[in-house]
């Protein structure tokens, strides 16, 4: 397993992917590489639960392994047709494990870095402020 982490400065036009098994958050970074300004380009909801599911249960392992080699499947995409040319992935351990695995190549030459944190409901303010501390 390569080991990454958030890279010394997130560049100009670079994306923030901040994702669980559940939805995933992609931002374009508008502000300078030591200076995030953070812009939400889309949001990802794994698709709806069934009726029967409940709220109170545990996600379904197979739903989260499909949504992010989906994930993974756009982001690789995004690279193949230049609407990007590097991004950061935000996620917990076990989504960013999936991800790697489902990168191709051309999607893990793309990855600049990477940080072990969900943040996927903290609000854009918050998720720049933690990266910053990271970049600076």
């Amino acid at each position: 397993m390569d080991d990454f982490s958030v890279p010394a400065a997130i560049p100009w036009q670079s994306w923030v992917v901040v994702c669980d098994g559940a939805q995933a958050r992609i931002f374009r970074n508008d502000g300078e590489a030591n200076h995030l300004n953070l812009h939400q380009m889309a949001v990802l909801p794994q698709p709806l639960l069934e009726a029967s599911d409940s709220l109170d249960q545990p996600r379904d392992a197979d739903a989260e392994a499909r949504f992010l080699d989906n994930l993974a499947h756009r982001i690789e995409g995004a690279v193949r047709v230049g609407a990007m040319e590097r991004f950061v992935l935000v996620a917990p351990p076990q989504a960013l494990e999936r991800l790697r695995q489902c990168l191709g190549p051309l999607g893990r030459d793309a990855l600049s870095g990477e940080t072990s944190c969900d943040m996927t409901l903290f609000n854009t303010a918050t998720i720049e402020r933690r990266l910053g501390r990271r970049v600076h």
